[in-house]
């Protein structure tokens, strides 16, 4: 599976860089090797592939709730921070798919860093 993403993504690379005009050398190389075919998960070796797509897919999953576990509350108000009259005020523009095309033209062109 693993092997089956990183295929898309290249040929994805591929395309666009081609679209551009530009080669990516190093993703025309067809001797991709694995990372690594063993991984660890609390000093357990795991090998089998579903088991390692399924830790990582745990690990993904889990990361924000861990993360947000960690930060310890406040004793104050999130209000404190404000520093003007709009405190009690927020708001949203609708866009268009005009004005996103205005900004992506106005970007300039980087290459991919690999």
């Amino acid at each position: 599976m693993l092997q089956k993403i990183v295929t898309m993504q290249k040929d994805l690379m591929l395309s666009t860089a081609n679209k551009h005009g530009k080669q990516l050398d190093i993703l025309n190389k067809n001797d991709i090797t694995p990372i690594t075919d063993l991984f660890k998960d609390n000093n357990i070796e795991i090998s089998d592939k579903h088991a390692i797509v399924t830790k990582f897919n745990e690990y993904f999953v889990n990361i924000g709730p861990t993360l947000a576990n960690k930060i310890s509350n406040s004793p104050g108000s999130c209000t404190e921070y404000l520093s003007g009259a709009y405190k009690d005020s927020f708001s949203l523009y609708a866009t268009t798919p005009e004005e996103i095309v205005k900004i992506v033209k106005v970007m300039k062109p980087k290459k991919l860093g690999l």
